[in-house]
């Protein structure tokens, strides 16, 4: 909403009027305990705010905190499953799709990190 304040380029707003209703929906989501649904919002409300920023808004806190809200949700997933003895093939996988996360952090797709740490987060659910 304080971005939406600010004077912004029509194209911006329209952007950050997009990712605010998918992180809108997240909310709404979290609330039903649906973080595999949280997560693929969130990833869609950071391209969003990305097509944002290139119209000019100053995005980047935002970003940076939806990814360590992506990365944790993954982490505590892993070791949860780990802590509970899960299936060892199914935190594997887990665990590689976070590796794909923090490579797409490290090319800077930050919606696609969050999208692994989505899946990382699922897999580990299913151990």
């Amino acid at each position: 909403d304080d971005l939406l304040a600010g004077s912004l380029s029509d194209k911006a707003r329209d952007k950050l009027e997009k990712a605010k209703d998918k992180l809108n929906d997240a909310l709404e989501e979290l609330d039903e305990g649906d973080i595999k649904k949280v997560l693929k919002d969130v990833s869609y409300a950071v391209k969003e705010l990305l097509k944002a920023e290139e119209e000019g808004a100053d995005v980047d806190m935002i970003i940076n905190c939806l990814i360590v809200l992506a990365e944790t949700q993954a982490h505590r997933a892993v070791d949860a499953a780990i802590a509970a003895g899960g299936d060892p093939k199914k935190i594997e996988k887990a665990q590689k799709e976070i590796e794909k996360a923090e490579e797409e952090l490290a090319e800077g797709d930050d919606d696609k990190a969050i999208y692994y740490y989505g899946k990382a987060w699922y897999q580990a659910q299913k151990a």
